[in-house]
Protein backbone atom coordinates (compact mmCIF):
# COMPACT_ATOMS: atom_id res chain seq x y z
CA UNK A 1 0.00 0.00 0.00
CA UNK A 2 1.17 3.07 -1.10
CA UNK A 3 1.76 5.51 2.66
CA UNK A 4 3.36 8.83 1.88
CA UNK A 5 6.29 10.50 0.24
CA UNK A 6 9.88 11.19 1.11
CA UNK A 7 10.08 15.12 2.80
CA UNK A 8 13.65 15.10 4.37
CA UNK A 9 16.48 13.31 5.08
CA UNK A 10 18.08 13.40 8.62
CA UNK A 11 21.21 11.55 7.57
CA UNK A 12 21.96 9.17 5.17
CA UNK A 13 19.93 6.08 6.95
CA UNK A 14 16.82 8.25 8.43
CA UNK A 15 14.52 9.86 6.51
CA UNK A 16 11.08 11.38 6.73
CA UNK A 17 8.14 10.58 5.19
CA UNK A 18 4.87 12.31 5.07
CA UNK A 19 1.67 10.56 5.18
CA UNK A 20 -0.86 10.59 2.63
CA UNK A 21 -4.08 12.48 3.53
CA UNK A 22 -7.63 12.49 2.03
CA UNK A 23 -6.51 15.48 -0.50
CA UNK A 24 -3.48 13.16 -1.80
CA UNK A 25 -5.30 9.79 -1.76
CA UNK A 26 -8.50 8.61 -1.47
CA UNK A 27 -8.40 6.15 0.58
CA UNK A 28 -6.35 7.70 2.64
CA UNK A 29 -3.96 5.50 4.85
CA UNK A 30 -4.81 4.71 8.20
CA UNK A 31 -2.46 4.75 11.29
CA UNK A 32 -2.80 0.96 11.16
CA UNK A 33 -1.61 1.48 7.88
CA UNK A 34 1.99 2.71 8.90
CA UNK A 35 2.87 1.45 12.31
CA UNK A 36 6.32 1.80 14.50
CA UNK A 37 7.82 -0.96 13.35
CA UNK A 38 6.36 -1.41 10.59
CA UNK A 39 8.69 -2.26 7.23
CA UNK A 40 8.41 0.00 4.17
CA UNK A 41 9.94 0.38 0.97
CA UNK A 42 11.69 3.55 -0.12
CA UNK A 43 12.34 3.52 -3.89
CA UNK A 44 15.10 0.27 -3.72
CA UNK A 45 15.44 0.81 0.01
CA UNK A 46 14.17 -1.25 2.82
CA UNK A 47 12.90 0.76 6.12
CA UNK A 48 11.59 0.58 8.98
CA UNK A 49 9.21 2.91 10.71
CA UNK A 50 11.00 4.35 14.39
CA UNK A 51 9.18 7.53 15.25
CA UNK A 52 6.16 9.69 14.30
CA UNK A 53 5.37 13.38 14.01
CA UNK A 54 2.18 15.18 14.30
CA UNK A 55 2.61 18.67 13.01
CA UNK A 56 -0.34 21.18 13.10
CA UNK A 57 0.50 24.74 12.71
CA UNK A 58 -2.97 25.55 14.22
CA UNK A 59 -2.22 24.44 17.36
CA UNK A 60 -1.32 27.76 19.91
CA UNK A 61 -2.37 29.89 17.50
CA UNK A 62 -3.89 32.67 19.50
CA UNK A 63 -4.78 34.94 16.44
CA UNK A 64 -9.17 35.30 15.27
CA UNK A 65 -9.92 32.24 13.58
CA UNK A 66 -13.56 31.30 11.59
CA UNK A 67 -15.50 29.00 14.13
CA UNK A 68 -17.87 28.21 10.78
CA UNK A 69 -17.65 24.29 10.14
CA UNK A 70 -15.02 22.74 7.88
CA UNK A 71 -17.50 22.99 4.70
CA UNK A 72 -18.52 26.22 5.61
CA UNK A 73 -14.45 27.32 5.77
CA UNK A 74 -13.96 25.96 2.29
CA UNK A 75 -16.33 28.24 1.05
CA UNK A 76 -15.35 31.13 2.43
CA UNK A 77 -11.35 30.71 2.41
CA UNK A 78 -11.10 28.52 -0.82
CA UNK A 79 -7.39 29.40 -0.89
CA UNK A 80 -6.53 27.92 2.58
CA UNK A 81 -4.63 25.13 2.81
CA UNK A 82 -4.63 22.46 5.61
CA UNK A 83 -1.19 21.81 6.53
CA UNK A 84 -1.56 19.71 9.10
CA UNK A 85 0.08 16.59 8.71
CA UNK A 86 1.19 13.25 10.10
CA UNK A 87 4.97 12.34 9.44
CA UNK A 88 6.60 9.13 10.16
CA UNK A 89 10.52 8.65 10.71
CA UNK A 90 11.64 5.67 8.70
CA UNK A 91 15.22 4.06 9.47
CA UNK A 92 17.15 2.15 6.17
CA UNK A 93 18.01 -0.75 7.06
CA UNK A 94 19.17 -2.88 3.25
CA UNK A 95 18.03 -2.31 -0.42
CA UNK A 96 17.16 -4.21 -2.92
CA UNK A 97 19.05 -4.90 -6.02
CA UNK A 98 18.84 -7.10 -8.89
CA UNK A 99 15.82 -8.76 -7.14
CA UNK A 100 17.96 -9.51 -4.21
CA UNK A 101 17.48 -8.45 -0.54
CA UNK A 102 20.67 -7.06 0.71
CA UNK A 103 20.56 -5.69 4.96
CA UNK A 104 23.26 -3.39 5.54
CA UNK A 105 23.29 0.41 4.60
CA UNK A 106 22.03 1.17 1.31
CA UNK A 107 24.35 2.70 -1.07
CA UNK A 108 22.39 5.52 -2.79
CA UNK A 109 20.59 8.44 -1.65
CA UNK A 110 16.81 8.41 -2.02
CA UNK A 111 15.57 11.63 -3.56
CA UNK A 112 12.88 13.71 -2.09
CA UNK A 113 9.41 12.83 -3.33
CA UNK A 114 10.20 9.15 -3.54
CA UNK A 115 6.95 7.29 -3.23
CA UNK A 116 7.09 5.27 0.58
CA UNK A 117 4.68 1.60 0.25
CA UNK A 118 4.32 -0.56 2.77
CA UNK A 119 6.20 -4.43 2.56
CA UNK A 120 3.66 -7.22 2.65
CA UNK A 121 4.64 -10.25 4.76
CA UNK A 122 5.80 -12.39 2.12
CA UNK A 123 8.62 -9.16 1.49
CA UNK A 124 9.42 -9.03 5.27
CA UNK A 125 10.52 -12.46 5.46
CA UNK A 126 12.84 -12.20 2.35
CA UNK A 127 14.46 -9.14 3.73
CA UNK A 128 15.03 -11.45 6.73
CA UNK A 129 16.47 -13.97 4.73
CA UNK A 130 20.08 -14.34 2.98
CA UNK A 131 21.02 -15.80 0.26
CA UNK A 132 21.15 -18.99 1.57
CA UNK A 133 17.56 -19.05 3.23
CA UNK A 134 19.14 -18.39 6.05
CA UNK A 135 17.43 -15.97 9.52
CA UNK A 136 19.65 -13.01 8.94
CA UNK A 137 19.38 -9.40 11.71
CA UNK A 138 22.45 -7.92 10.02
CA UNK A 139 20.84 -4.80 10.80
CA UNK A 140 20.83 -5.16 14.78
CA UNK A 141 23.45 -2.74 15.87
CA UNK A 142 22.86 0.35 13.11
CA UNK A 143 19.27 -0.19 14.41
CA UNK A 144 20.06 0.46 17.95
CA UNK A 145 23.00 3.05 17.13
CA UNK A 146 20.64 4.94 15.38
CA UNK A 147 17.36 4.38 16.72
CA UNK A 148 18.44 5.77 20.14
CA UNK A 149 16.21 5.08 23.38
CA UNK A 150 13.05 3.14 20.94
CA UNK A 151 15.67 0.73 19.81
CA UNK A 152 15.19 -1.80 21.86
CA UNK A 153 11.19 -1.55 21.73
CA UNK A 154 11.94 -1.51 18.00
CA UNK A 155 13.98 -4.56 17.74
CA UNK A 156 11.17 -6.32 19.68
CA UNK A 157 8.41 -5.39 17.68
CA UNK A 158 10.76 -6.46 14.95
CA UNK A 159 10.85 -10.10 16.74
CA UNK A 160 7.38 -10.57 17.69
CA UNK A 161 6.14 -9.92 14.21
CA UNK A 162 9.46 -12.50 12.48
CA UNK A 163 8.60 -15.25 15.24
CA UNK A 164 4.91 -14.71 14.30
CA UNK A 165 5.91 -15.53 10.56
CA UNK A 166 8.87 -18.00 10.88
CA UNK A 167 9.00 -21.72 10.31
CA UNK A 168 9.28 -23.12 13.83
CA UNK A 169 13.12 -24.05 13.83
CA UNK A 170 13.46 -20.27 13.17
CA UNK A 171 10.42 -19.53 15.38
CA UNK A 172 12.59 -20.72 18.27
CA UNK A 173 15.96 -19.16 17.71
CA UNK A 174 13.99 -15.78 17.24
CA UNK A 175 12.24 -16.29 20.66
CA UNK A 176 16.27 -16.67 22.16
CA UNK A 177 17.06 -13.71 20.57
CA UNK A 178 14.18 -11.75 21.71
CA UNK A 179 14.79 -12.76 25.22
CA UNK A 180 18.73 -11.88 24.84
CA UNK A 181 16.85 -8.42 23.96
CA UNK A 182 14.52 -7.84 26.29
CA UNK A 183 17.00 -8.84 29.18
CA UNK A 184 19.57 -5.98 27.38
CA UNK A 185 16.37 -3.18 27.27
CA UNK A 186 15.63 -4.17 31.12
CA UNK A 187 19.57 -3.50 31.67
CA UNK A 188 19.93 -0.57 29.46
CA UNK A 189 16.78 1.08 31.33
CA UNK A 190 18.82 1.03 35.06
Amino acid sequence: MHIGRVVKSNSHTDYVCRIYDAADRVPAPQPADFPFAGFVRVGDAVGVIYRSELVNPDYGFQGPRLSATEAVRSIITPDLINEQATLVGILLLGEETGGQMRQGVPRRVVPVHTEVTSLDDGAFLAFHHGPAATLQLSYYPLLLAQAGPMGHPLLLTILDRLEGLAIPEEAALVSVLRTTVSWQATLAST
